[in-house]
C-alpha cells in the first residue's frame, strides 16, 4: 500500500493505489512498468538519497527517483532508437 508524500512542496497521495509489485506474495517488491511509484519519489528524502538502490541499481533511472527501496531500471533499445527496424 502506498502512502502520502510531499514532492516539490505539494502533498500527493497515492493512497490505496496498487503499487504493481512484481509478486508481493513471493516477497518480490520490485515494481512493474506503469507502477504509480515510478519517478514519484523525493530527490532529498529524510536521511538522504543513496546513489544505489538495495539491489545495486543506480538511482535515478528516469525523470525522478522511484518511491521505495528499488529503482526500476530504464532499458534503452539502442538499435530501434536510432531508426533501425
Amino acid at each position: 500500500r502506498m502512502g502520502t508524500y510531499v514532492k516539490d512542496g505539494a502533498v500527493s497521495a497515492l493512497g490505496a493505489a496498487d503499487p504493481q509489485f512484481v509478486n508481493a506474495a513471493a516477497l518480490e517488491y520490485t515494481v512493474q512498468a506503469g507502477s504509480p511509484a515510478i519517478d514519484q519519489g523525493l530527490a532529498s528524502p529524510p536521511g538522504g538519497l543513496g546513489t544505489l538502490d538495495v539491489l545495486g541499481t543506480a538511482r535515478v533511472q528516469g525523470t525522478a527517483v522511484d518511491i521505495g527501496a528499488y529503482e526500476r531500471a530504464v532499458i534503452v533499445d539502442a538499435i530501434h532508437a536510432n531508426g533501425f527496424e
